[in-house]
Order: C-alpha cells, then sequence, then structure tokens
C-alpha cells in the first residue's frame, strides 16, 4: 500500500481526524509548488466533511488541491482567514506578487504568531524565502507550511494542533 492509498484507507466520510493527521503527516510533507492534487479521490472526501468551509480549504491544501482552495477562498473574500487561504494559495502557486497582495488584505491574523513569531512582516518574508526555493524541496520551509496549515485547522476547527 502506497502513502497515498494511507490517506483514504478505510476513511468514512466524517474521520476528519483521521484524514487531517494523515495528510499533514505525511511524508514527504506536501511541496511548496505542487503540480497535481497528492489524491484526486480526496476531493469528493473532503467537500463531504462536517466541518467549517475554511476547514475543508485547509484541508484540500494539504492535499496540494490548490484548484478546490481557491474556488472556496474566493468565495469568501474579505473575510481574514480566507483570505489568508487566498495567500497561501497563490504562493504555492508560485503566484508571490498576489500572495503578498492577499497577506496585505489579511492585516493581521491570530495564526501569524503561533506559526512566525511576532514579525508582522514574516508571511511576506516566507513567500519571499519560498520564492528563493523556486521548484527545489526544502524540507525546512515545507514543515514550515504544514505547520502554517495545522495552525490554521486548528483555529478554525477548533481541534489539536499536528
Amino acid at each position: 500500500m502506497t502513502k497515498r492509498d494511507d490517506a483514504a484507507n478505510d476513511l468514512p466520510g466524517g474521520d476528519y481526524e483521521r484524514l487531517r493527521h494523515n495528510l499533514a503527516t505525511r511524508e514527504p510533507p506536501p511541496p511548496l509548488s505542487p503540480v497535481t492534487p497528492f489524491d484526486a479521490q480526496l476531493t469528493a472526501l473532503i467537500d463531504r466533511l462536517d466541518v467549517p468551509l475554511a476547514g475543508k480549504a485547509c484541508l484540500h491544501l494539504l492535499n496540494d488541491d490548490l484548484t478546490r482552495s481557491h474556488e472556496i477562498a474566493q468565495s469568501k473574500e474579505g473575510v481574514a482567514t480566507f483570505d489568508y487561504i487566498h495567500a497561501i494559495v497563490h504562493r504555492r502557486e508560485g503566484d508571490f506578487s498576489n500572495s503578498k497582495y492577499w497577506f496585505r488584505q489579511v492585516g493581521d491574523h491570530p495564526v501569524w504568531a503561533e506559526v512566525y513569531g511576532p514579525d508582522p512582516a514574516a508571511p511576506a518574508h516566507f513567500v519571499d524565502q519560498c520564492r528563493q526555493a523556486g521548484k527545489s524541496p526544502s524540507r525546512e520551509l515545507e514543515r514550515t507550511q504544514v505547520k502554517e496549515l495545522s495552525a490554521l485547522l486548528q483555529h478554525v476547527c477548533k481541534g489539536p494542533a499536528l
């Protein structure tokens, strides 16, 4: 069985915790700039989960489904957490200037201090680090990205961070 198979193995439609854990702890971690979803079959399963819409968008990001996460973020434009998700989508797409635009739209977000520390410019600096990494894998940056998505999931779904 592959790691990809493990993400959805015996997963009932409402098993958010198991799906979140499997996606957030997969090895290697989600790439900075994915080309395709990690597991396209998870798209429909994530959409059926009984979790807040922002949680679904974060799970889609952990599954490298940028298209679906982008659709969700755009549907709630102007809401800080969705604008934050929108910024992450553009960062992962390699649209770095647009990512920074969406981070500016967020203003300040409670997740930032947990992920990046007290510097309000840190999310933009992380975008710059991702730009410098290009298509090359960087485990340190990928782990920061997973920490960010896990913290967002905790924020919107009030579950434990991974």
